[in-house]
């Protein structure tokens, strides 16, 4: 497992590409996010790196870097995996917010 992957240090699809069957990664979703966002803007950020890094197998959603996030900021974060995150992934298509 490759953790943390850090939403904002590096080229996810680059290194989900490079490491496809060889490593599990960890992380993805920024903890930048999880302090200020929406619940909106993180369930659809958790349904983006669901598709783009975890639709062939390999992916454990979470956080970036473990903090005491708000507690609404955690619900929404949970529900949108119970809601994208089971096999097959659903795809996703970017679209305006």
């Amino acid at each position: 497992i490759l953790n943390p992957v850090q939403a904002s240090a590096n080229d996810l699809q680059y290194v989900r590409a490079k490491t496809q069957g060889r490593l599990a990664l960890l992380g993805g979703v920024s903890s930048g996010l999880l302090m200020d966002g929406t619940p909106a803007r993180i369930r659809h950020e958790v349904r983006r790196q669901l598709w783009g890094l975890g639709r062939d197998g390999g992916y454990l959603c979470a956080p970036d870097q473990s903090m005491p996030f708000p507690p609404e900021s955690r619900a929404a974060f949970q529900a949108a995996l119970a809601d994208f995150g089971t096999y097959p992934i659903q795809p996703f298509e970017e679209s305006p917010e």
